[in-house]
C-alpha cells in the first residue's frame, strides 16, 4: 500500500504488521525507468490488469542509504498509475526551495 504526502511516498508491506512505512521516497529523488505489464508468474500473486512500474531513487544523502538510491518494483492498477504519476510530477509551488538552503 502506498501513501501521498507532501513531498514523500510511504510504502507499508501488503502482510507487515508495522505501523510506519517499510519505505520512504522522496518525490523529487524518484524517477520511472520502466513499465510493464505483469507477466503470468506475477499475475497469479498480484491479480489481473496490473503494471509493474520500476523505479529508481537517486542517492539519498543519509549514509546508511544504498549507494545508488537503489531500484524498485511498484505493481498496481492502471488507475494507480495514472495517479501516481500525476504525483509524481506535480509539486506544490515552492516545495523545492528548501534544496537550496
Amino acid at each position: 500500500m502506498l501513501s501521498y504526502q507532501r513531498d514523500e511516498l510511504f510504502w507499508y508491506g501488503a502482510l507487515g504488521v508495522l505501523m510506519r512505512p517499510e519505505q520512504v521516497f522522496q518525490r523529487r529523488a524518484l524517477a520511472v525507468v520502466s513499465r510493464r505489464p505483469a507477466d503470468e508468474a506475477e499475475v497469479a500473486a498480484l491479480g489481473v490488469g496490473r503494471i509493474v512500474v520500476e523505479v529508481a531513487a537517486k542517492p539519498a544523502a543519509d549514509p546508511s542509504g544504498p549507494p545508488d538510491g537503489g531500484r524498485w518494483q511498484l505493481a498496481m492498477s492502471d488507475a494507480a498509475l495514472t495517479g501516481f504519476l500525476a504525483w509524481l510530477e506535480a509539486s506544490p509551488p515552492g516545495s523545492h526551495l528548501a534544496d537550496f538552503g
